[in-house]
């Protein structure tokens, strides 16, 4: 997680500091500035910061959203039943969606019970 922020912030502060401020000019007096330069690299910054804010609220709500549980539904629990009786629980589901080991049979967890 801190490899991603870091590695996001060291290219969003790269670029800007080392592209989007000397376009700007803001070194130089008004007469010597560039006015076409220096409209590009206010519009650059105000494109790098729009798509680094929504890099950084899309990657925050990424991490912060659960990643799901197995439904509770009893297509999903795991019993001993027949391989061809539990294939056929599910047949809205195309034959490659569902998770076989090298035997034939189901994967399922160990711990809950549930199939994969």
């Amino acid at each position: 997680v801190l490899y991603m922020w870091g590695t996001i912030l060291f290219l969003y502060l790269t670029y800007v500091f080392q592209h989007c401020v000397p376009r700007m000019q803001l070194d130089l007096g008004s007469d010597l500035v560039n006015s076409s330069v220096r409209a590009r690299g206010q519009c650059e910054m105000v494109v790098v910061n729009c798509i680094t804010a929504m890099l950084f609220i899309c990657y925050a709500r990424a991490m912060c959203t659960s990643p799901g549980t197995i439904p509770k539904d009893r297509t999903w629990d795991y019993s001993d039943y027949e391989t061809e009786d539990l294939l056929s629980y599910l047949p809205a589901f195309p034959s490659f969606l569902k998770e076989k080991k090298r035997s034939g049979d189901r994967r399922y967890c160990k711990w809950c019970s549930k199939y994969k």
